[in-house]
Parts: C-alpha cells; sequence; structure tokens
C-alpha cells in the first residue's frame, strides 16, 4: 500500500497538498475575518473522522492528521495571510483629503484639496510581484508542513503498534515461562530437576514482569505522541480499526533511484526548495525594486477655493513629485537587496545539499533495513523456532540441560524482538523517503472564502 500524498493534479497557484478545500470539515475558519480559534478534537469527533472513509486505517489516521493537526491549521492560515497581500500591494495608496479654514479675515474663506500619489518607477507591480512570490513560499511551506506531518504521524503510529507488538511478544513469553514452572516444580520435587534450574526460570518470569510493566508504561505516551500529531488530547483512545491492526502493512519496493541525476531530479520537487526557489525569486523583485528606488513619485490633486462675498470660486489643479535625493539612503538599499538575494540564493543551494546527504542516507537506511528483515523471516527466525524446537525434544530425552532450554527460548525472543524493531525502522524510513522525495503533486480547489 503506496502512503504518498498524491491524488490529483492542477496547476499554477492551486499546487498545495492541504488547500482550504481539505479542511472544510475539519473546523479551520475559511473567512479572512473569522477570528475563531482553531480547537482539537474529541475522542468521538476523532473516530468518526476515521471512520467516515472507506480507506485503510492508515490512510484514515493520516486524513485525520491533514483534518486536525494544528500546526497544519496554522500552516494553513499563513498561507490565507501571505495570499491576501498581493492585491494590497497592487493598490494605490489612499488619497489625501484637506480642508483649511481661514481664522483670520480674508478673501478666502475656506478650501478643500483632493491628492492623489502615483509611485513612480513601475514600483507598484514590483511589490505586488514580491508579494506574490512571498504567498507562492507561505503555498510551499504549507506543503512541506503536510508532508512532515505526515511522515510524523506514520512514525508515531510505527512507535505505538511497536510498543504493542512487543508488549504482545513479552506477555506470550511470560506465558510459556509460567507453564514451565510448573512443569520445572513437578520435575523437581520428582528429582528430575535441579533447584538451579527453578530459580533460573523464576528469575526469568521476574525479568520479563518486569519488561512487560515498562512497556505498560511506554503506551500511554506513545498513545499521547500520535494524538498530538492529529490534534487531540493525549488520553484519547485509538480508532477502534487502528487498533485491531497487530502488525505495520507492507511497503511498496522503492523506486530503483541512481543516485547521481535521479536522485536531484527527485528532489526537485521537494516543496523546501520550491519555498526557497520562491524565496530567491522575491529577492531578485526586491532587488530590481531598491534599483528603482531613485525614482520619483507623482501627486496629482485638485483644490477648490471658497471666496467669501461676490469674489468668485477658484479651483486649482496640483501636480507635484518628490525628489528622492539622498543618495546614501538608495545606495544603502540597493546593497542590502544585493545580500540578501545572496543570502537566498545560498540557503537555497545549503538546503539542496542537505536534502541530497538526507535522501542518501535514508536510502542507505532503508537498504540496510529490508536486508536485515529479509535475513530474520528467512533465516534467523526461521533457524531460531527450529533451535528451539531440537533443544526441547533434547531436554525431554535428557541430553540437553535446562540451561540450554533456556538460552534457545531467550535467543527466539531477542530475535522476535529484533525484528519488530527492523520491520518498523524500515517503516519510518519508507517515511521519511517519502517526505523528502514526494510525490508532492497532490492538489486539491482551493477557496478563500465561504462565499466563493
Amino acid at each position: 500500500m503506496h502512503l504518498s500524498l498524491a491524488t490529483t493534479t492542477s496547476a499554477g497557484l492551486a499546487r498545495i497538498l492541504l488547500p482550504a478545500a481539505l479542511l472544510i470539515a475539519t473546523a479551520v475558519p475559511a473567512r479572512a475575518d473569522d477570528t475563531t480559534a482553531p480547537t482539537t478534537q474529541t475522542a468521538d469527533d476523532a473516530h468518526e473522522q476515521v471512520a467516515a472513509t472507506a480507506d485503510s486505517p492508515i490512510d484514515a489516521l493520516v486524513r485525520a492528521a491533514y483534518a486536525h493537526n494544528l500546526e497544519l491549521q496554522a500552516a494553513h492560515a499563513r498561507w490565507q495571510a501571505s495570499s491576501e497581500r498581493p492585491a494590497q500591494a497592487r493598490s494605490l495608496p489612499d488619497p489625501v483629503l484637506g480642508y483649511g479654514y481661514f481664522v483670520k479675515r480674508m478673501e478666502t474663506r475656506q478650501r478643500f484639496s483632493l491628492q492623489q500619489m502615483f509611485p513612480g518607477g513601475g514600483r507598484r507591480g514590483l511589490e505586488a510581484e514580491a508579494a506574490t512570490r512571498a504567498a507562492e513560499a507561505a503555498e510551499a511551506a504549507l506543503e512541506t508542513t503536510a508532508a512532515r506531518v505526515r511522515s510524523e504521524v506514520l512514525q508515531a503510529f510505527a512507535d505505538w503498534l511497536l510498543v504493542r507488538q512487543t508488549h504482545a511478544l513479552v506477555a506470550q513469553n511470560l506465558d510459556i515461562v509460567v507453564s514451565l514452572q510448573a512443569i520445572v516444580q513437578q520435575r523437581h520435587r520428582s528429582g528430575d530437576a535441579s533447584l538451579a534450574d527453578l530459580l533460573r526460570l523464576e528469575s526469568e518470569a521476574d525479568l520479563l514482569r518486569l519488561d512487560l510493566a515498562e512497556l505498560e508504561e511506554r503506551r500511554a505516551p506513545a498513545l499521547a505522541r500520535l494524538n498530538a500529531r492529529l490534534g487531540r488530547p493525549g488520553d484519547t483512545p485509538p480508532d477502534p480499526a487502528l487498533a485491531a491492526l497487530t502488525s505495520l502493512p507492507p511497503l511498496p519496493p522503492l523506486p530503483a533511484v541512481d543516485l547521481s541525476p535521479d536522485l536531484a531530479a527527485r528532489l526537485a520537487a521537494n516543496p523546501e526548495l520550491l519555498e526557497r526557489r520562491h524565496l530567491v525569486r522575491q529577492a531578485e523583485t526586491r532587488r530590481e525594486l531598491s534599483r528603482r528606488a531613485n525614482r520619483p513619485d507623482f501627486m496629482v490633486g485638485v483644490e477648490f477655493m471658497d471666496n467669501r462675498g461676490m469674489a468668485r470660486d477658484e479651483v486649482l489643479g496640483m501636480v507635484s513629485v518628490n525628489l528622492p535625493v539622498w543618495r546614501t539612503r538608495t545606495a544603502a538599499l540597493r546593497r542590502e537587496a544585493t545580500a540578501d538575494l545572496r543570502a537566498a540564493e545560498l540557503d537555497h543551494a545549503d538546503r539542496r545539499l542537505s536534502l541530497e546527504a538526507e535522501a542518501r542516507q535514508t536510502l542507505f537506511a532503508l537498504a540496510a533495513a529490508a536486508r536485515r528483515l529479509r535475513l530474520y523471516d528467512d533465516t534467523l527466525l526461521p533457524r531460531a523456532r527450529q533451535t528451539l524446537d531440537l533443544v526441547e525434544a533434547d531436554y525431554r530425552t535428557g541430553r540437553a540441560t535446562f540451561l540450554d532450554l533456556l538460552e534457545a527460548r531467550r535467543a527466539l525472543l531477542a530475535l522476535e524482538q529484533a525484528a519488530l524493531n527492523t520491520r518498523a525502522d524500515h517503516f519510518r524510513g519508507h517515511a521519511e523517503w517519502e517526505q523528502l522525495a514526494g510525490p508532492f503533486s497532490s492538489t486539491v480547489t482551493k477557496t478563500d472564502s465561504a462565499d466563493e
């Protein structure tokens, strides 16, 4: 089962993992003037959210995280805020309305004026373009948050399920050891087993009970971590369909990736890199704005003068221009914009290199985990079970000691626990790989308000 975020494809500003349409049913306010604070799920809401879908429990779990994760809701609100700034930047400054009254008696009693400033040098369009680039960066940041939340939910689920699986495994072994205690006690009474064998078995049972108690205590923190990523209270019980799972779902094989060109191509769609590319374009626009800082602004206005007596009222047209003569300020502004652009380019290059290194490490860890899993499933576990069966048969006929039997059971338990840990590592690594390499082409139509 592939748990990727990809579902549909769109274009332009519609490209995003978690737009408003996905959150309509999630208590995320759609209107810009809605000040309702986001709330966490109740247990009933959480179960209804997961039960409302026909997908697998894992897909439903991820969908519940998309709907209720508070960090994701905050990222969505930041994107909504940034998407409103281009319209503000395109708008002209507010006109200035003036009124004057002559206190001392003069021919003119009062006057009214109206003035409008027009930024020169095309700066208004550049400001709107810079705001658009910032909105696109916020859009990519939302997609980054969605990918990270998905990965964290899957990893938290793997940790929670690992605690449950290990608990069940230890409890099963404890039951076997307790049943062996009764057998050894009978053999000890008949003189076929030593007191040392019985004491070793009691110690083994005590150690298993200690492990069981620690695992029981780890259940609550593991569940609280999972619920936190789902936007739920920490003590919310898991959905019944999720609680019924006893093993991690099978994962699809990873695509063959050539670490030279293919890896760079896969990472090119990473939303973190997209965000930084948008920030580079915003910095380029800001630099162009700084180069036009010495262009004058124009003020156009009209003034009406109300005269006394028989004097005719007068209307005066006005045009004024500001004088950007302070070259020190504009030169500093250009240097600042150039430095900001350089910083944005370096951030993009640094993050690209870091992502490539993380991807290589993740691929290595995944391959290593897959090799270990094959070794456990195909060789070590079958061999350990066969060894235990042989030792038990030898023990019944007196050809093996009780210590041999105990060591064989300990070895099998250790291998079973190691296999569970490795399977969880492989599942978590797969989630990390999809966070890094996608696919990221999931979109749903955005809505800016409930009226649209």
